[in-house]
């Protein structure tokens, strides 16, 4: 993993979610929930970043039990894995 230095870390139930210096958004642990946010509910043991936003800058992330948040720098917020009531586990799930 060529990742640079860490420079956030947010923790859910049983997975973690960090970024690099260069924005980019990295999870790893346990994706019951999709919360890993890979389009898979496949754990992984060591971090593997997140395609699906690897052309967006992450300035904040927050995570759940079972659910994983990241605003970008552009303002958008996306949000996925485990949500009771709306179910979302993609990250065509946003809030402007």
């Amino acid at each position: 993993m060529q990742s640079g230095k860490m420079v956030m870390v947010a923790c859910g139930w049983r997975h973690t979610i960090s970024v690099s210096s260069s924005g980019r958004l990295y999870t790893y642990g346990w994706s019951k929930y999709c919360q890993l946010g890979h389009g898979n509910f496949e754990d992984h043991l060591v971090p593997h970043k997140l395609e699906a936003l690897s052309d967006k800058f992450i300035r904040e992330t927050a995570s759940g039990w079972g659910h994983t948040m990241a605003l970008t720098s552009d303002g958008i917020l996306y949000g996925w894995g485990w949500n009771k009531v709306a179910g979302f586990c993609s990250l065509n799930f946003t809030f402007k």
